[in-house]
């Protein structure tokens, strides 16, 4: 009787502002989750929906992250294990004695037996690494057989 038709609330009363969300209720209406639970119950679910968007956000780039970090420690293993082979194939590279060329078998079978813990999902990785081990391991049997039957060179024509 007092107040003319879509006068109240006011939206723009000087002495008492009103909030946000009391401007956005009466212009929308109550929102999804006011038309079915109760208020206290709407006000734990919007904070439960913000709570989990957030460890949303956290989670996906962790997911992408995660086999980038996987192929790094492959690749971390395999370098190490080049290492260890590139002191093998240098030390192949001057005389090698029957007992240095037995040791140095031996340190290929070890790196042989750590090659063979990187997983089948890396094959390309792999492969190129065995190829590698495989060629010094050749060279290295190579030099044993020419240590242990040592070749009489004849100075005669």
């Amino acid at each position: 009787l007092l107040h003319r038709r879509g006068e109240f609330p006011m939206t723009n009363d000087r002495e008492y502002p009103m909030s946000q969300i009391a401007v956005e209720y009466y212009k929308n209406g109550p929102s999804l989750l006011q038309k079915y639970l109760p208020f206290r119950m709407t006000v734990y679910a919007q904070r439960a929906i913000a709570a989990l968007i957030a460890t949303l956000a956290i989670i996906f780039p962790a997911f992408s992250l995660a086999p980038r970090l996987y192929v790094w420690i492959i690749q971390s293993h395999l370098r190490k294990l080049y290492r260890r082979l590139r002191v093998v194939e240098d030390a192949l590279h001057w005389d090698v004695t029957v007992p240095q060329a037995e040791a140095l078998q031996r340190e290929l079978a070890d790196i042989d037996r750590a090659a063979k813990t990187v997983s089948i999902r890396n094959a390309d990785l792999i492969f190129i690494f065995r190829y590698h081990l495989e060629r010094i391991h050749s060279i290295l049997a190579s030099r044993l057989a020419e240590a242990q039957n040592p070749v009489q060179r004849s100075d005669k024509p």
